[in-house]
């Protein structure tokens, strides 16, 4: 019975959470809960409204010098996305928010941006209107 009571608990709590995780707020929508990338890699996530923003953080661990290579394609509505990236150094002083274009598009992109070692690269999805829409991240890095 108390197996039972159990399952029946877990089935409850994930119907009350039926909505899209990664189009949740909270996921991902500052610094703090920056969402880890690694290189090579493609992120599909989902960007809810204009309130929602997705972050996402990689550390230069490396021991050298890197460059980084993002680009950020909408699964549709692609005239309300923007991409934009920020650098933390390791004496803790970062760089003002940059977008890779001033201009919303299908595809934004940036790319051949230095990062030294020790520091931490923040990559932002946004939207500028208020609908849920799916997009992917792709995110590498290379030596110099």
């Amino acid at each position: 019975m108390r197996k039972f009571a159990s399952t029946l608990l877990v089935f409850a709590l994930m119907l009350s959470f039926s909505s899209n995780a990664f189009a949740a707020k909270g996921v991902g929508d500052n610094h703090e809960s920056a969402i880890t990338l690694f290189p090579k890699n493609t992120v599909n996530l989902y960007v809810e409204d204009s309130t929602d923003k997705d972050w996402f953080t990689w550390t230069n661990n490396t021991g050298k010098m890197q460059k980084f290579t993002a680009w950020a394609h909408p699964k549709d509505d692609w005239k309300n996305f923007r991409l934009a990236f920020q650098i933390e150094y390791s004496d803790n002083t970062k760089t003002r928010l940059l977008y890779a274009n001033y201009n919303i598009g299908p595809l934004q992109s940036i790319d051949n941006i230095y990062i030294p070692n020790g520091a931490k690269l923040y990559l932002l999805i946004e939207k500028v209107n208020n609908s849920m829409s799916q997009y992917s991240l792709n995110f590498d890095v290379n030596d110099i």
